[in-house]
């Protein structure tokens, strides 16, 4: 009787374990499908009629939006176009850390007596940690027509109920774009061309430097009215931190190299275009630059300085950027206020992603990493960006001795 009542539901159950394994072996492999069908069904589904060539792998990666695996390309004969389908993985997004793997067709067209290279079609791969994927809901039309020679922006109405998985999306269109004209040279690229008029201009290590380019996205604020900030790009050059932007002024392209050193009290214009103006100047020498914040404004009285920082969105992260305004005194956070907020809905609820706050105040430069430990769980996003503006004010201070320079 014992045996029965204890010993066989385990044998019974460990039976049906080792049949359930033995039949997820062999549905694995009866219902694999390889990269090669992938391929084959998504391009019959968003751009039948034409014959691609083999695969190629390539490793091409950037840090702001992800990275392209492989390139296969091919000729629309009926239309006498080359064309790329280019496998793209986006950084990773959210809390999860989840992303999205597109085949993304890019090709080239004469528009106004010029080739430009446009987003013909793309189709999800595959995806990790996107539970809301199921609604995008015709998602493969957005960005059909989008010119790669720029960042392609995600518009607002993109988001379908899913933000992350939007972003990651946006993320690979980007990628592959920045391939399609960075490597495979489709189309025109304004940005290489600004990069290499900008360096024209330049002399000594500031032009031998290697530049890589910078979202402008986080840093709308350089650019004075009636300006835009079209390109950014950064170098190091020995211990000091460079950066060149490329303003459009009235139709003009106009420069502006500077060494960003010591927070803030180093900082010097190496190079400017004769069309740069005292407000763009002005814009450029009050911002202290990082990668993770900007500190946009200082107000000294004393030994407290008043700081408004802006917080920067971060490559994958959905939080986008938080304005703050922080008092520091004698080396310390006195105060810490949020004056815009970047909160998207992802999960947790507004006032959870702001546990950090309190315990940024006290900080110094030497104990403010330890408020990041008193985040709470599933809001590390908002945390990390709030413990960025904090930082970047507490590094102006003890850099400044609390001046304003």
């Amino acid at each position: 009787m014992a045996f029965k009542n204890y010993v066989l539901p385990v044998v019974v159950l460990l039976v049906i374990c080792i049949v359930c394994v033995g039949v997820l072996a062999v549905l694995n492999d009866v219902l694999y499908v390889s990269d090669e069908v992938k391929f084959s069904r998504a391009m019959s589904k968003i751009y039948p009629g034409v014959e691609f060539d083999a695969q190629e792998k390539v490793s091409y990666k950037n840090a702001n939006y992800g990275e392209v695996t492989s390139v296969t390309w091919a000729k629309d004969k009926a239309k006498g176009e080359r064309v790329a389908v280019i496998e793209a993985l986006s950084t990773n997004v959210g809390f999860g850390s989840g992303n999205v793997t597109l085949y993304v067709v890019v090709k080239e067209v004469a528009k106004d007596g010029k080739t430009v290279g446009e987003i013909a079609a793309w189709s999800i791969k595959d995806n990790v940690g996107q539970s809301y994927i199921g609604k995008i809901d015709g998602a493969n039309k957005w960005y059909v027509g989008a010119d790669i020679a720029n960042e392609i922006a995600m518009q607002s109405n993109m988001t379908a109920g899913a933000t992350m998985t939007s972003t990651a999306i946006n993320m690979a269109i980007n990628v592959a774009a920045d391939y399609a004209r960075s490597v495979a040279e489709m189309g025109s690229n304004p940005q290489a061309e600004a990069l290499s008029a900008m360096v024209a201009n330049l002399t000594g290590d500031y032009a031998t430097a290697s530049y890589t380019a910078v979202s402008t996205a986080n840093v709308t604020h350089l650019a004075p009215a009636g300006t835009t900030l079209s390109y950014m790009f950064n170098a190091t050059v020995g211990a000091q931190e460079v950066y060149g932007l490329v303003y459009d002024v009235n139709g003009a392209q106009e420069f502006v190299v500077f060494v960003n050193a010591a927070a803030n009290s180093d900082k010097q214009i190496v190079y400017k275009s004769a069309g740069v103006t005292t407000e763009m100047e002005t814009a450029v020498l009050s911002t202290y630059l990082s990668a993770n914040a900007n500190v946009i404004s200082v107000v000294t009285e004393g030994t407290t300085s008043t700081y408004t920082v802006v917080g920067l969105k971060q490559a994958g992260f959905v939080p986008k950027n938080y304005t703050v305004t922080v008092v520091v005194t004698d080396g310390a956070i006195a105060s810490f206020d949020i004056t815009a907020s970047g909160f998207v809905s992802h999960g947790p609820s507004e006032d959870a992603t702001l546990t950090i706050v309190p315990a940024l105040i006290g900080a110094t430069s030497a104990t403010v990493d330890s408020a990041l430990d008193s985040k709470t769980t599933g809001a590390t996003e908002t945390a990390k960006i709030l413990l960025s503006a904090a930082k970047v004010a507490l590094a102006h201070y003890d850099a400044n001795n609390g001046g304003s320079n």
